[in-house]
């Protein structure tokens, strides 16, 4: 029963050395770990000062590129405004000078086209009278 003790002992002290040589291990691979996470977050800590130093200029650099935006839309809106009405004058100009030349050519058409009637007339009398007396 000693033999079968002793036995057991020694068992338990070669499980026992083999758990502390596992642990051993995983405590390294723990300590690695760690030192990694701080590593990253170290980094992750310089990464957000930076960002927390330089995103307010950014934010107001967008604000003001914003506004200036803004305003250089409502200057076209306005300028596109001002175009639109002379454009618009401009063709009621046209319409009028297009109502002028139709209402000029309806009163002078019928007259001038009785003048030339009346040159053209004229005109073969004055040829035929003047056959007539080459032929006397």
């Amino acid at each position: 029963m000693e033999l079968t003790l002793s036995i057991a002992g020694l068992i338990a002290i070669i499980v026992f050395i083999v758990f502390c040589v596992y642990a051993i291990k995983s405590l390294r691979r723990i300590t690695a770990m760690m030192g990694d996470a701080h590593e990253t977050l170290r980094e992750t800590k310089t990464i957000a000062q930076e960002l927390s130093s330089s995103l307010p200029t950014t934010f107001k650099q967008i604000t003001h590129i914003t506004n200036q935006l803004g305003n250089t839309m409502n200057k076209v809106d306005t300028q596109l405004d001002t175009l639109h009405e002379g454009l618009q004058q401009f063709r009621e100009v046209g319409e009028r000078v297009n109502a002028l030349e139709s209402r000029l050519q309806d009163k002078l058409e019928a007259p001038l086209m009785s003048a030339a009637s009346v040159v053209s007339g004229v005109s073969k009398a004055i040829s035929a009278f003047a056959s007539g007396l080459s032929r006397k």
